[in-house]
């Protein structure tokens, strides 16, 4: 095996057992917060989720699981965020945007021709937590 297939396999394997660190933390945590045990579901869904997507048959199972794996990557930071807050109006503001990044999602996965990764609603998923996140910190430093 060729040096750099051997850093990539080690590097895929880090990512995937890294998922394994968050149940473990929440097994080892006298106190059972819903912050720590949405972490512990989050790393087991996405270490079972990263992998089976090698046993996917073909290729539009790959595509419609890589926008679920979006959405619901998204949806349980939105949700942890949204616990951290007690300003209703931003809830609600959280909710409309998961509703309308789900809407997208679908319309982009339907109507768009990609190949291997869905990079704009990523994108905008990434920029939908970077603001939730600003709001976060400007909500609290009031």
């Amino acid at each position: 095996m060729d040096k750099i297939q051997t850093i990539e396999k080690l590097f895929y394997f880090v990512v995937v057992y890294s998922y394994l660190i968050l149940p473990l933390l929440y097994l080892f945590q006298s106190i059972k917060k819903r912050e720590l045990i949405t972490l512990a579901i989050y790393g087991v869904l996405f270490f079972s989720l990263l992998s089976i997507y090698d046993f996917l048959p073909t290729r539009n199972w790959r595509i419609l699981y890589i926008c679920l794996y979006t959405y619901i990557e998204y949806s349980i930071f939105a949700y942890l965020i949204s616990l951290s807050i007690n300003s209703k109006p931003f809830k609600r503001i959280i909710l409309f945007a998961s509703i309308a990044f789900l809407i997208f999602q679908t319309l982009f996965y339907l109507f768009a021709d990609f190949k291997r990764l869905d990079s704009i609603p990523v994108g905008i998923e990434t920029i939908l937590i970077i603001v939730y996140t600003a709001f976060y910190f400007i909500i609290i430093s009031k």
